[in-house]
């Protein structure tokens, strides 16, 4: 595959494969588990999935930075600052866009926070495993995912600063604006 000048083989079924296991069948199993009388409902409400969930996420996140940042990376500062610029810039302007649409759509703005900050999340939980398996083996790999770990802690700090100017907005729903004479 030439796009850039350079080269690829892709080996799809592998790829395909390795997703199915790494995120559809742990979804499916889930699901199933959830839905039918294998475990009852008693003993799923007993387990804190609140707190593996967290755990886990903390686990990726932190063998990710790890296995990043303990290769050494041909990129300066210059130009991690640059990518985080644009990356924040990118997040900016993809919430306006949502709340344009939503605008558009006369949704409520709760309705519009909510897509505001779902349409432009982006996970590190299912982000790194898929471009673990899509470039696996690729001596590039920690510099190709370099832009997920910026973005992931970048929309988390964005999403704190701009709650109490989104809960503002979201209070004053519905409230016209008085005129004075």
């Amino acid at each position: 595959m030439k796009v850039t000048g350079g080269s690829a083989n892709v080996p799809i079924a592998s790829i395909f494969s390795k997703l199915f296991v790494t995120v559809v069948l742990p979804l499916a199993l889930g699901q199933i588990a959830k839905y039918s009388s294998i475990i009852s409902s008693s003993t799923l409400k007993r387990i804190p999935f609140s707190t593996f969930r967290s755990l886990i996420l903390l686990m990726i996140i932190y063998t990710t930075f790890c296995s990043t940042f303990m290769k050494e990376l041909q990129i300066t500062g210059g130009f991690f600052l640059g990518l985080a610029a644009v990356l924040l810039m990118q997040q900016i302007c993809n919430m306006f866009f949502v709340k344009a649409i939503c605008k558009s759509q006369k949704m409520t703005r709760s309705d519009t926070v909510a897509a505001m900050f779902c349409a432009v999340h982006k996970s590190l939980t299912l982000g790194m495993p898929i471009a673990g398996i899509v470039f696996e083996g690729d001596p590039k790999l920690a510099i190709i995912t370099i832009p997920l770990l910026v973005y992931h802690p970048m929309q988390i700090l964005l999403g704190s600063l701009l709650v109490p100017t989104l809960r503002k907005w979201v209070a004053n729903d519905g409230v016209l604006p008085t005129t004075s004479k």
